[in-house]
Parts: structure tokens; sequence; C-alpha cells
């Protein structure tokens, strides 16, 4: 396993002082980390990472549920699990701290799923979905980032390289066509072109003309020309911009030129993205997303030169010296943003944001919400979508869903829009209004 492509992109990304720099653009997330990798050391864990996709900030044993049992009856905290953001979380926890502990746990938890989990069957479904194999390998190649790799030994580092290379054939086996329309297709394949970068050379050139046929193919299919994701999801939109906005990093660092122009293909979407948040950057809860606090992920994007700038743009933590001297163009965004492809439309300003939905619901990660709209003044929230808050199939869900949970307004003899299950399809009945935004 030649790790001279990790080695030169640590020299990039600590070659400032990456420590006093990280905890003065990143204190917030460094305390959620700390906090995180406080209840990893006592075989707990907890998801409350902006992007988890279910968090989670009741603790739960890991030894009593690894890798495929879960907690409360809810199968999702068992695929949070198997993404594995723990190791990122440890990784950096060291990288700070320079404690050997952490990279102690770091490896006796990869060591354990290998030899527990380590190869999928017909056992362990749950540990194995395409979606959570592909986000745990991008988390297992952004964690040797920030440890020792070269204090690794050479058995270590083949166990490692066998299974990444299990979960990359695994990756290209499992992979359906319906994957270019749905977010599980990047992010179950995004993961191999970051391998690929730090590994050239080791992936077969055909398997690699592949993925990039995949990932070129579902990022014109799946951005509405306006830019908004098509699975109407704020968060969604993230997972997948951020999956790409990582290769690009890497291999902006690496100086390796991709087979499509990626920058290009992630402006638009990431000037959609800037309308998803209020001004103190606090996700809007639409459809399957949450009210939380997406500034980290904002800054990455601003310093990587795709959003404006603000006062506290930095993200060392996760850029480290990446782009400090980079010459980037002041951006500006209009206040207002016509969704006209999407039906995503938002007013931001300073004090006011302002969105309204009249779209079509392209997955179940879609709510009944045609013509509903939301209104957040001086960074509170006035009227609020209720966002996702569970996947469990439950009443709750199919309620939340509906149209009753959101700002529109409908007849209840006549529904426009019903919900038939928590993640079967959206059923429209009628149509029958249009707004205008001017």
């Amino acid at each position: 396993m030649d790790i001279l492509q990790i080695i030169h992109y640590k020299k990039c990304f600590f070659s400032k002082d990456w420590i006093r720099n990280s905890y003065r653009s990143n204190l917030k997330e460094i305390e959620n980390i700390k906090e995180r990798v406080d209840y990893l050391m006592n075989d707990q864990i907890i998801f409350s990472d902006a992007l988890d996709m279910e968090a989670c900030n009741i603790p739960y044993s890991i030894s009593k549920y690894k890798w495929n049992d879960y907690p409360e009856d809810d199968v999702e905290w068992t695929y949070m699990l198997n993404r594995q953001g723990f190791m990122v979380d440890l990784a950096i926890t060291y990288a700070l701290t320079q404690k050997s502990i952490y990279f102690k746990k770091w490896k006796q938890l990869l060591s354990l799923f290998i030899k527990e989990n380590g190869v999928p069957n017909a056992s362990n479904n749950n540990s194995w979905r395409p979606i959570d194999s592909g986000i745990r390998l991008m988390n297992w190649l952004k964690s040797l980032t920030y440890l020792p790799i070269e204090k690794l030994t050479n058995e270590e580092l083949e166990l490692i390289d066998e299974s990444m290379m299990i979960h990359i054939q695994f990756l290209k086996n499992s992979y359906i066509d319906k994957y270019r329309l749905s977010n599980w297709g990047v992010l179950a394949l995004s993961g191999i072109a970051v391998y690929d970068l730090f590994f050239p050379e080791k992936i077969k050139s055909s398997l690699m003309d592949w993925v990039w046929v995949q990932l070129e193919n579902q990022i014109d299919l799946q951005f509405y020309s306006d830019g908004v994701h098509w699975e109407q999801s704020p968060l969604y939109h993230h997972e997948v911009i951020s999956s790409l906005a990582y290769i690009l990093q890497v291999s902006e660092c690496l100086k390796r030129t991709l087979p499509i122009n990626l920058r290009a293909k992630l402006e638009q979407p990431m000037k959609s993205s800037y309308y998803m948040a209020s001004s103190d950057d606090y996700l809007s809860p639409l459809h399957d997303s949450d009210y939380v606090d997406f500034t980290y992920i904002y800054n990455i994007y601003r310093e990587m030169g795709f959003l404006p700038q603000n006062g506290s743009s930095s993200s060392a933590l996760f850029l480290g010296a990446l782009y400090t001297d980079h010459k980037r163009s002041q951006i500006e965004l209009p206040a207002l943003f016509r969704g006209e492809k999407s039906g995503f439309s938002a007013l931001k300003k300073e004090s006011v944001y302002f969105t309204l939905f009249n779209g079509l619901h392209g997955s179940s990660h879609g709510h009944a919400s045609a013509g509903s709209f939301t209104l957040n003044y001086q960074n509170e929230e006035i009227i609020s979508d209720g966002g996702r808050y569970t996947y469990t199939e439950s009443s709750i869900r199919k309620d939340l869903k509906g149209i009753a949970a959101h700002n529109t307004f409908f007849d209840e003899e006549d529904l426009s829009t019903v919900i038939t299950e928590s993640w079967g399809t959206i059923i429209f009945l009628c149509l029958s209004f249009k707004i205008l935004v001017k």
C-alpha cells in the first residue's frame, strides 16, 4: 500500500499552524467531536454531527449492538453506526491532541469491524447497504489524512487496503440503475473516486472510467437547472454536494485533473444551497431535513470559493491550509432565488429569510408541502416547517409528511396529496393552484 499521496496531502493540509487555526475557526465543532469521542472511549456512541442523516443524542453501547443489531426497534441507528463517522472523530482528536489512546482506539474499532463484519453476506445486510458502505469507505479515507499513517505496520496497511478493496468491489457489484437518480449513487461511489486519488493505479482504469461516467450522470440528472437537488431535501442536497466537494478538495490539493470539470458542475448546486439556510447558517428543515447549525459546512463551501465570504468563513479543521493562499473573487448572490424548475424559491436577507415551495416531490424524502412557506425573522423561526423528526415507520412519520403538517392551504375533503406510508410513493391527486414569486 503506497501512502505517498496521503503524505503529500498531509503536507499541504498541515502546512500552517493547524491546531491553533482549527481552535480559532472550529471551536464548536471541536467541542462536539470531543463529546462524541468521550462517549466512544467508554464504549458508547451518539450521532450529533450536522450532516448525520439520523441524529441520536442518546448514548448507546457499541459492543452491545455492533454491527447489525439496534436499540429501540430503530434500524436507522445501525445504518448510522456503520457509516463510521466516529473514525473521523477519533482521527481528528488524535491530530489535535497527539494522544496515542485515540489512535489505538481507531485501530481497535477498525480491526474489530474487519474481523467481525468485514465481508458482506446474507446475515449482515443492515451494515452493508451500498449507501452506508460508500460513506464508510469515505470516512476511513478521511480519517487516514489525520493519523500518523507512517506508524501503521505493513500488516495493518495491508489489512486496511484489503478491506477497502472489498468495499470497492461490493459497491460496484451492488450498484443498480436507479441510483443514478438517488443520493445513494453519489454517496456510494464518491469514496472510490477518493481512493483512486490517494492510491492511483490500484484500481483498474475500466472501473474508474465506469465510476466517473456514473458520477457525471448522477450530477447531470439529479440537479435541476436551477441547482436544486431533485429529491427536494436541503439535507440530502448537502449530503450529495459535500461528498463531491471532498473529491474536489483532494484532487485540487494533489493537483490531479479529474475526468470531469467537477468544480464547474458544483457551482450552481452550491449557489442554490446558499438559499437553504438562514443568514446564521441554520438549515431550513424542509421535507426530510433538520433545523441544525450548518455553519462549518457552509464555511467549507466559502473557503473553497463557491459562496460569498463572511467574517468567519475559515474552516481549518476540515480544509487545513489547502485554500488559505488561494485568491478568490468576491461572489455576490441576489437576495431572491427563483427556482423555476425545482419550485423552490427563497428570499434571503440579513434579517429576513422566507421560503416558498411549489414544485414536484422527487422521492420519498419529499413531503406533501405544495404551496407551503416558512418565515425566519432576525434568525428566529416564526413560521417553520416541521422537518423529518423520524424515519421509523409510524403514524408520526406519516403525519409529519402530510399536508396538514405544512404551512399551506388545502381542502380536508379533497386532499391534493396523500401520504401512503413512510417511504411510499406520494400520490398527487390534483394540483390546481400556482404561486408566482415576483
